[in-house]
């Protein structure tokens, strides 16, 4: 009866331009997952789209979660957050937004912002070197990587003795979260109470993988 009503919990709360700030936000949540019986972990992400404090404790499953985060993106070649009236190069082909139009809101931030004569060639680097990312000759080469990483995985699946796994582990952690082979491929990972099934390749991406002595039988890292 006491988990009937525990795993229902389900509550946020996103309080926008929070203490008068401009472009911050508070986000709070409360949510059971079930993962674990108690657990604690805060960050203050830096230099990043979305840069904030963030903290999460659980307890018995239960999740409260609060997250304090700065809604703009960030602009990596400038070292800081994007301007209100700055573009991105992701608008572009968005909703009929045009190269010409990036251009004119590039030279109109210049201008409100009275930033320095470089900052359009800056920005002309930076167009060129993601318009390089996006040509046939890259999109063939991500190609080719992603299915070598896929050959490479499956054979790694067929390889494993599933009947030896017995734990896996997030590489860096120490907490156990027992496995066993559902179906095929398809392998149980548990956390707490609730029991994941995911893809075996999935697994042996995420998780490193012991027997039942605490041997590692797998290595995640092996296949980033």
């Amino acid at each position: 009866m006491f988990w009937k009503y525990i795993e229902k919990i389900s509550w946020f709360k996103v309080i926008h331009h929070f203490l008068g700030m401009k472009h911050k936000c508070l986000d709070m949540q409360i949510v059971y997952k079930g993962a674990n019986v108690f657990g604690a972990e805060w960050s203050w992400d830096r230099y990043c789209c979305h840069a904030g404090p963030r903290c999460e404790i659980e307890v018995l499953g239960v999740e409260f979660n609060m997250e304090i985060y700065d809604y703009r993106h960030w602009n990596y070649a400038e070292n800081r957050f994007y301007f209100d009236e700055e573009p991105e190069l992701s608008w572009i082909g968005y909703k009929g937004y045009t190269e010409q139009d990036f251009w004119r809101d590039i030279e109109k931030t210049a201008e409100v912002h009275h930033l320095d004569e470089d900052y359009f060639c800056r920005c002309q680097a930076v167009f060129m070197e993601d318009k390089e990312e996006h040509t046939e000759e890259a999109r063939k080469r991500n190609e080719e990587a992603y299915t070598e990483y896929k050959r490479k995985v499956a054979a790694r699946v067929q390889a494993i003795d599933w009947n030896l796994v017995k734990y896996a582990r997030v590489p860096g952690e120490r907490k156990k979260r027992p496995v066993r082979r559902v179906k095929g491929n398809t392998i149980g990972v548990k956390e707490f109470r609730v029991e994941q099934k995911l893809p075996a390749n999935l697994v042996i991406s995420l998780l490193d993988l012991y027997d039942k002595d605490d041997n590692l039988l797998n290595r995640a890292g092996d296949y980033q």
